[in-house]
């Protein structure tokens, strides 16, 4: 079975419960910084090929796909990398940065 990546820029992690009734936990943590100041700009985790068939069904995630919040690769990198390569937009609970205090 195929190994799917979902690189995700929201700063919560996000629970989606399929027509299955399995849930499928997205990883968050992203715009947050962690115990050692380092802010990524996104995050992976690591899903089935099936679990990403029927998380592609599910309205909300869908809608994040849509709205560029997720991204769904075949390719394992580094989360910030294609976050940033992507430009994954960062979702309202992000820690405000240098630029945006300056505003």
């Amino acid at each position: 079975m195929a190994t799917v990546y979902i690189y995700s820029s929201a700063s919560a992690s996000q629970v989606y419960t399929l027509e299955n009734g399995k849930a499928i936990r997205i990883n968050g943590g992203a715009n947050v910084a962690d115990k050692h100041l380092w802010t990524p700009k996104g995050v992976r985790t690591q899903v089935s090929e099936d679990d990403v068939k029927m998380l592609e069904k599910h309205p909300t995630f869908a809608a994040q796909v849509k709205d560029g919040y997720l991204l769904v690769s075949r390719e394992k990198d580094d989360a910030s990398e294609v976050a940033d390569k992507a430009k994954l937009k960062a979702d309202q609970s992000a820690q405000k940065t240098k630029e945006e205090y300056k505003v």
